[in-house]
C-alpha cells in the first residue's frame, strides 16, 4: 500500500513517517508539508488529488487542533475556564470542502486531527522523553504530565521540561530535531504503542496506516 501524508510541518513529517513505518513496515509513504494550518486547509484538496494521481492508495491529512486560528479568543478563554476543548469540526468541514472542490474521492481520504498537537503524542509516553533527556551520568525522571489530554499548549510544556531537566546540557527543545528523537525512543515492542493508543487521534492514524477500511470513511 502506498500512503500519501499531507501535514503542516517538518516535525510532523519526520514523526508521522516514522510511526507509519513502525505500524506497517510494508507501506510506502509519500509526504507533503504545507506549512501552517490555514495553508493546509486551503491547499490540501489539490495536493491530495496530485498524490492520488501519483499512485497513492490512501491519503491521510493530519493537522494540529491547536492553535485554532478560527477560535474566538473570548470563546477560547471560556472553554479553558470550563476545562473543555473546542472540537475540530470546523477544521474538518473546511478540509472536506477543499477536497470536494478539487473533486477528490473522499473514500480514499482519512482525516486525523491531532488533539492538541504533536507534542501531545510525544508526552503521552513519558518514557521516551526521559530517554532523550538522560545522560551517562544522570537519568531523567520526568513524571507523566497531569491532565495532558486537556492541555492546549503541550509544546510549551515540552519546552519547560527540557529547560528544567537539561541542567547544563542542551536546554532548548527543538521540534525539528527533538520530536523525532523522542518518537524513536518509544520502546520497540508493538505493545509499547499502547500508551499512544490512549489518544483517539493516534488510534485513527494507526487504523488508517493499517488499512482499516472503516477508518478511511470521511463523514461530512
Amino acid at each position: 500500500m502506498k500512503v500519501g501524508l499531507i501535514l503542516e510541518g517538518l516535525p510532523d513529517r519526520k514523526v508521522l513517517e516514522y510511526l507509519a513505518k513502525r505500524i506497517n513496515p510494508e507501506i510506502k509513504v509519500v509526504s507533503r508539508t504545507l506549512g501552517k494550518k490555514p495553508n493546509l486547509i486551503a491547499d490540501c484538496g489539490e495536493i491530495a488529488k496530485l498524490l492520488l494521481e501519483l499512485g497513492c492508495d490512501r491519503i491521510i491529512i493530519a493537522w494540529d487542533l491547536f492553535p485554532a486560528e478560527w477560535e474566538n479568543p473570548v470563546r477560547r478563554k471560556q472553554l479553558s475556564l470550563k476545562n473543555t476543548r473546542p472540537k475540530c469540526d470546523q477544521d474538518r468541514k473546511r478540509i472536506i470542502n477543499a477536497l470536494e472542490t478539487a473533486a477528490v474521492d473522499l473514500c480514499h481520504v482519512c482525516l486525523v486531527c491531532i488533539d492538541a498537537m504533536l507534542e501531545t503524542w510525544l508526552l503521552t509516553d513519558i518514557r521516551a522523553v526521559n530517554v532523550v533527556l538522560s545522560t551517562k551520568i544522570r537519568r531523567s525522571n520526568v513524571k507523566p504530565p497531569p491532565r495532558l489530554e486537556r492541555n492546549q499548549d503541550p509544546k510549551s510544556l515540552m519546552i519547560n521540561i527540557f529547560r528544567q531537566e537539561a541542567r547544563g546540557q542542551k536546554s532548548v527543545y527543538s521540534d525539528v530535531d527533538d520530536a523525532i528523537k523522542i518518537a524513536k525512543a518509544i520502546p520497540k515492542d508493538s505493545r509499547d504503542l499502547n500508551r499512544l493508543r490512549k489518544l483517539d487521534s493516534f488510534i485513527q492514524f494507526e487504523r488508517c496506516i493499517a488499512n482499516d477500511q472503516a477508518a478511511s470513511k470521511v463523514k461530512n
